[in-house]
């Protein structure tokens, strides 16, 4: 894939040995017409060498922008594949192969989940097949392979990456998801959050989603927009400062889209929440006020791109006069970026550990 220009923060994909051993295992494996599953997407790189040699591919994911990212691949390569959010897709039983690669994984509960969309899929007796690094917990998932699928082997081992076979049993169930719920004081008011796995936190509270949401001024019937609105408690906490604000929820993660939609009708809060790659979904809209715990993981992965993206496309669906508000960790250094980008940046609260800052659109 080094002449493919790769969405960040999945480029960095190219240097991740689960991959690279997935594609060299496979590639050797896999038939021609054979049905592959993929669960996580990264930037699709484990899949366009299987596509090459006539297998198809369906990539699965919880986050739009993984899958976008993969699509890019593809399109860029002149290959096909079919690309599908955990929240559409559908047990099928109809694949030759399952792949997972655990470098993307939010949380260790998620990924239980995850192997079992991915055995769900499979003809019985066919391959799952898992791969990741010492460091992001492989040796767990094999525990946990044990355990929810069957006997588990290592197929290959370099690098501190290992990857784990196992079969599909013809009679098998997989577990249902823990979904849990909690009340909650934020800025002064009482708010019922759905706890999920893979969404941040788990969807509880954080204490810089709280530093923000108490923060925060929110002017009459302000339209508002919560970019990668996690449970949607900052948008929540806004719209309780000030009911007549218009709210907006985006997130990548379709887990956090639907957490967001549950606990906005647990709450009698209005609302509209949309899986969105960045500010993809609103692209052309203007807002008065954006507010943003963004991440800085992205799976396993440090990155700050996402956030810098975040602070970039805030700044193009922001209307003029617009605002700012975003939360991070004090070691986190947005400043220049927001400075860069807005002409403007002040700190507005913060602590030892984290931080509020502000900025606004000045001009048209």
């Amino acid at each position: 894939m080094s002449d493919l220009l790769i969405h960040a923060p999945f480029d960095l994909e190219r240097d991740d040995w689960g991959t690279q051993l997935l594609r060299e295992w496979t590639t050797d494996f896999v038939q021609p017409g054979w049905e592959v599953l993929i669960v996580g997407a990264g930037a699709g790189g484990s899949g366009l060498a299987l596509a090459r040699t006539g297998a198809h591919i369906t990539f699965v994911d919880d986050q739009v922008a993984a899958l976008d990212a993969a699509r890019k691949t593809f399109t860029q390569a002149g290959a096909t594949a079919t690309f599908c959010t955990s929240a559409e897709f559908a047990p099928t039983q109809a694949f030759d192969l399952a792949l997972v690669n655990i470098l993307w994984w939010t949380d260790a509960e998620r990924g239980g989940e995850l192997l079992d969309i991915a055995v769900q899929q499979l003809k019985p007796g066919q391959l799952l097949v898992v791969a990741g690094g010492k460091s992001a917990g492989i040796r767990s998932v094999e525990d946990t392979l044990n355990s929810r699928v069957g006997p588990t082997s290592t197929l290959i081992y370099k690098k501190g990456h290992r990857l784990l076979a196992t079969q599909r049993p013809a009679h098998w169930q997989p577990q249902p998801p823990q979904i849990g719920r909690s009340d909650v004081q934020v800025a002064g008011f009482s708010f019922t959050l759905e706890q999920r796995a893979g969404v941040f936190a788990g969807g509880t509270l954080d204490p810089a989603s709280v530093m923000l949401s108490e923060a925060l001024r929110v002017p009459a019937a302000a339209q508002l927009l919560d970019l990668g609105c996690g449970s949607g408690i900052i948008a929540m906490a806004a719209a309780r400062k000030t009911p007549s604000a218009q709210l907006t929820l985006v997130d990548s993660n379709v887990q956090a889209v639907l957490t967001a939609q549950h606990n906005l009708a647990a709450n009698q809060i209005d609302g509209r929440v949309l899986a969105s790659d960045g500010v993809a979904a609103v692209a052309g809209e203007q807002f008065d006020m954006i507010v943003s715990n963004p991440p800085f993981h992205m799976g396993r992965i440090r990155t700050e791109q996402v956030a810098r993206r975040f602070i970039a496309e805030a700044w193009s669906v922001a209307a003029p006069g617009g605002t700012l508000w975003l939360v991070a960790n004090r070691f986190l250094r947005y400043e220049p970026t927001i400075q860069d980008v807005w002409g403007n940046v002040r700190e507005v609260t913060g602590d030892g550990r984290y931080k509020v800052l502000y900025a606004q659109r000045h001009g048209s």
